[in-house]
């Protein structure tokens, strides 16, 4: 028979210390024997029917049992209205109380549950369910008020208008409190009760949102006197796109020779797409397909050699989708005639060279930009491997990895020939890095409870996954500055 740790240290005070119940102490003695001793502090016995109305106890036995679960249950007595008795109790008025479920042998009859051992018409269950009334209440009432929880948790938004709001899906019977930079967000101010509020659920809506004012990371802490929980940082930005820095260049290049058209897009939230035209009689129109030139990821126009054609004045634009918003530069660029028509060597573009780091499961694009008259024909391969990777579209050499793995990080070269045998070759390391994903395989997390004796020590272990490995920061404790209902919440660095 199980009961409460706490129910059954209150039962083992004094004279019960020692008596194992229902059973005997350590001396042979029953519970019953030891209990029917206790003399009450309140002279005389008081009437059980004043105090316990609902099946009131016979006994002083049962009395003292019952005052103790009406201290930890009020009002909770009518739960189960039946004491179960077996047969060979007679009129015996024993305090305990259980349920005892029995199946009925044919469909005509109906469950039963009651004082007595099942009727002969009856079968027993396989398995009988005998509960007692002090572990169904202590559930019931420990389901009564649940330890808080985050049943949504807050996302990363970006701001493209005048309001936002903020996902803090919170449990029942728990209030809510969010913080902005560290700092608790007042609600109920004046100023801001207009701009700032708090839907029932627990979810934040900004109105009349300012970005100096309102950007930045928020997180929501929601409590009940069972205790507190912090959600995740979400952080919040305004969409954006900045100007162009300095004005429109010129570039004069001869004939022949590469040459690069960097666009210099400003910088863009959440994203930018960057457009290339070139300025006609009648306008302006999108750049015609070429074997010679290519657009590379950064926005930059790549030319493998100039040809007289490509003189013009060429349109950069950058658009940023979310607030429907764009800005335009134009370079011109002037080609020069050559004095003497020559091949020239193929080169591969020195950014290949640079090393590049790779998200797991990002999708990874590699680009091998290559310059040379005639255009050079492209190779691309990783080490360990003899196959060609890739495709060639004009004068660059795209690989796709829609999912970055471990087998995919390494050493890739790619190599720019001609027919003359000429060639020139550059080698990229790419590697993987991993967000640390909590623990999982292969990992260990401190226990949520760990005891130890004053003056001992204790080892705690934490060993999260990620590549490359995750620098663990320990915290103790909970220390923000507030107060909510007369408990103080902190979060110190060890």
């Amino acid at each position: 028979m199980h009961y409460p740790k706490k129910f059954y240290g209150v039962l083992r005070r004094g004279s019960l210390k020692g008596c194992p119940l229902p059973s005997l102490d350590s001396h042979g003695t029953s519970c019953y024997r030891i209990t029917s001793k206790i003399r009450f502090r309140m002279k005389p016995w008081p009437d059980p029917l004043n105090f316990i109305p609902t099946d009131t106890p016979k006994t002083k036995e049962g009395f003292y049992y019952r005052r103790i679960f009406e201290e930890f249950f009020p009002g909770q007595g009518h739960f189960i209205p039946y004491a179960w008795m077996p047969k060979w109790t007679n009129n015996a008025t024993d305090p305990a109380k259980r349920i005892r479920i029995s199946r009925p042998i044919n469909d005509n009859t109906t469950l039963k549950g009651g004082m007595s051992q099942p009727q002969n018409e009856h079968q027993p269950l396989n398995n009988v369910f005998s509960i007692t009334l002090l572990l169904l209440l202590h559930l019931l009432k420990a389901g009564g008020t649940l330890k808080p929880a985050i049943l949504s948790e807050p996302q990363d938004v970006t701001v493209t208008s005048t309001s936002f709001n903020i996902l803090c899906i919170k449990s029942p019977d728990s209030t809510v409190a969010w913080f902005h930079n560290g700092k608790p967000v007042n609600t109920r101010h004046s100023l801001n009760v207009k701009s700032h509020q708090v839907s029932s659920d627990g979810s934040l809506h900004v109105k009349n949102a300012i970005k100096g004012r309102d950007e930045g990371s928020y997180y929501c802490l929601v409590s009940n006197k069972k205790g507190a929980v912090i959600s995740r940082t979400a952080t919040v930005k305004f969409a954006y796109l900045n100007k162009f820095t300095g004005g429109d260049w010129m570039i004069e290049k001869e004939q022949g020779n590469d040459a690069i058209i960097s666009c210099n897009a400003p910088d863009s939230f959440p994203h930018r797409t960057i457009q290339w035209t070139k300025r006609t009689t009648g306008g302006k129109q999108q750049l015609a397909p070429s074997s010679h030139r290519t657009v590379s990821q950064e926005g930059d126009l790549h030319f493998a050699f100039l040809d007289s054609s490509d003189t013009g004045d060429y349109i950069c634009t950058v658009n940023n989708l979310f607030i429907m918003k764009n800005v335009a530069r134009t370079v011109t660029l002037n080609v020069l005639p050559a004095t003497i028509q020559l091949n020239k060597p193929p080169r591969v573009a020195d950014e290949f060279s640079f090393p590049k780091t790779v998200l797991k499961g990002q999708k990874f694009v590699l680009e091998c930009i290559v310059y040379g008259k005639p255009v050079p024909r492209i190779t691309l391969r990783k080490k360990g491997l003899h196959t060609m990777l890739g495709k060639t579209t004009r004068n660059v050499h795209i690989l796709v990895i829609n999912s970055f793995s471990r087998d995919d990080a390494g050493k890739y070269k790619c190599k720019a020939s001609d027919q003359s045998g000429q060639s020139d070759t550059k080698t990229t390391i790419i590697t993987m890095e991993e967000i640390p994903a909590g623990f999982g395989p292969g990992s260990r997390s401190p226990k949520s409870t760990e005891n130890a004796l004053i003056r001992t020590s204790v080892e705690m272990t934490c060993n999260p996954t990620g590549e490359p490995k995750p620098v663990v920061r320990w915290m103790f404790g909970l220390c923000i500055s507030i107060v909510l209902e007369g408990s103080r919440y902190c979060q110190t660095e060890i």
